[in-house]
Formats: structure tokens, C-alpha cells, sequence
């Protein structure tokens, strides 16, 4: 059977999942920096919600903006060439939020489409395993080929989220991605998708970088990345 494309499978599914993109070793060192920002609280929202109740939710955004080594994870060249793959144009990089779970932030992220977040023209969420992630303490949940069409969303969950949506989910069409600290899932932003409840207790961070193929006049921090 002729294996088919990254492109392909991500045109398909609304997702894919590379093992290995970085090793452990970087993980360990930008979970490490990661915790060192959020202690000194230098993460500060872009976006107009509050902050100290950001941070009680576990979500940090805009981590490359003060920080030269999550900067440089947003441009790492094995990355980028598959991202490339992806889309046909130019491609620069959005924002990003560092996600993460502990023994206080248990709650499972509600099930919805990034799109209705973030709106505009469509783009791509890189989901960075800073931890390995398991059901047990909150991986990703998906519902393969939901990319196709936008869904209402309900506003004003209780878990944190100004917006999500209640669909009738089948548990056979539910996917657990559970993943490798390394590893990373590139999410289209029309999939439906949540995380499971942080049952251990245990500590599960994750960093997301966004990139689009429109030319926004920001800054291309990646134009000539891949020609390396």
C-alpha cells in the first residue's frame, strides 16, 4: 500500500502527529525556562482577558516575545520544512501560549475550533510536547476530518474558555493522542478538539506556536529559515 503525504494525511484527518521533532534534552530545558518565567511572572496577555486569571488556568501567551530559546522553537528548521510542506506560500509565524496541568489545574480543556478564537484567514497550531502526555494527565482529543466546517460554539464555559461547544461526541469517533515529550501535533484550527481531565495530578506543560501562510505585514521571522 503507497504511504501517503504529510499533506495528504493532514488534508484528511485536520491533524498529524511527528514523533521526535526535538529531544528530550531541549524539553527539558524549555520546561525549565518555561517555569522560571511563570515564577517571576514576566508573562504578560496580549489578549483582553485577566491575567492573574489566565495564569490560574494554566494558559501563558506570548512566550518568544520575552524569551530567546522558546523564540528559537518557533523557528526550528525541521519544524518549519514540514510546515512548508503544508502550505504552498509564504509562511509566518502568529503568536503562541504555553498550556500547561498540575495538581490545581485539573479541568479537561472543552471541546472547540481554534478558528472561532482567532477567525480571519485559516492557520495552523503546533502542539509541542514539553512532557510525555497520557489520558491520565491530560493529552490531546481529537475528532479526525471535523476541519471541514466551522461549528457553533456555546459561549462562556465553566472551565475557563469564553467559547466552546457542545456537540453530541461519539466516543468511537474520539481520538486520545497521546505523545512523547518531542513529539509534536500540527492542528488545522477548523478541528474539534479538547484535552482530557488531569486525573494523576501531575505536572504536563506544552508549548503552541501558530503560523499562517497570509502575508499580515508582521514580522517574517521565518522567511529564509529553510533554505538552510
Amino acid at each position: 500500500m503507497e504511504k501517503i503525504s504529510i499533506k495528504e494525511e493532514f488534508d484528511k484527518k485536520g491533524y498529524i502527529v511527528l514523533e521526535n521533532i526535538f529531544n528530550l534534552e531541549e524539553m527539558q530545558t524549555a520546561r525549565e525556562e518555561a517555569k522560571r518565567l511563570i515564577k517571576e511572572k514576566k508573562m504578560k496577555s496580549r489578549i483582553k482577558v485577566d491575567e492573574e486569571k489566565l495564569r490560574n488556568e494554566g494558559v501563558f501567551i506570548g512566550l518568544s516575545k520575552i524569551s530567546p530559546l522558546f523564540e528559537k522553537i518557533t523557528k526550528n528548521i525541521k519544524l518549519i520544512r514540514i510546515l512548508k510542506k503544508l502550505y504552498d506560500k509564504n509562511l509566518i509565524f502568529i503568536d503562541d501560549k504555553l498550556v500547561y496541568k498540575n495538581s490545581d489545574i485539573r479541568f479537561g480543556t472543552p471541546w472547540h475550533q481554534d478558528w472561532e478564537y482567532l477567525k480571519g484567514s485559516h492557520k495552523v497550531s503546533v502542539w509541542i510536547a514539553l512532557d510525555d502526555a497520557n489520558k491520565e494527565n491530560g493529552c490531546l482529543q481529537v475528532i479526525p476530518g471535523t476541519h471541514k466546517n466551522k461549528v457553533i460554539h456555546k459561549g462562556d464555559s465553566t472551565d475557563g474558555f469564553s467559547k466552546s461547544v457542545i456537540v453530541n461526541m461519539h466516543p468511537e469517533n474520539i481520538i486520545n493522542i497521546e505523545v512523547k515529550a518531542g513529539d509534536v501535533i500540527i492542528l488545522h484550527d477548523l478541528i474539534l478538539h479538547a484535552s482530557c481531565e488531569n486525573i494523576s495530578g501531575g505536572e504536563r506543560y506544552s508549548f503552541i506556536p501558530t503560523y499562517s501562510n497570509i502575508d499580515w505585514n508582521l514580522n517574517k521571522l521565518l522567511l529564509n529559515t529553510t533554505k538552510k
